[in-house]
């Protein structure tokens, strides 16, 4: 997840690297808080309860098995 934040250019530019690496960081963890970094990418969403398989699936569409064979 880190990467993937950080590797975002609508908050983190590109830049070299001329700061002391617990400086960065810490810049790095700044923006990402005053961004709301965390919640615009959705990784603090309210989790919502266990609906099955059938709630990932679209509406006419129902939860099949794979048949399963022995060799």
């Amino acid at each position: 997840m880190c990467d993937w934040i950080g590797s975002n250019t609508d908050i983190f530019l590109y830049q070299e690297l001329d700061a002391e690496l617990a400086d960065y960081f810490a810049a790095s963890m700044e923006k990402i808080q005053v961004n709301d970094a965390l919640h615009r990418f959705g990784l603090l969403a309210k989790a919502n309860g266990y609906g099955g398989v059938s709630a990932l699936l679209n509406s006419k569409e129902s939860p099949r098995g794979i048949p399963f064979r022995f060799w």
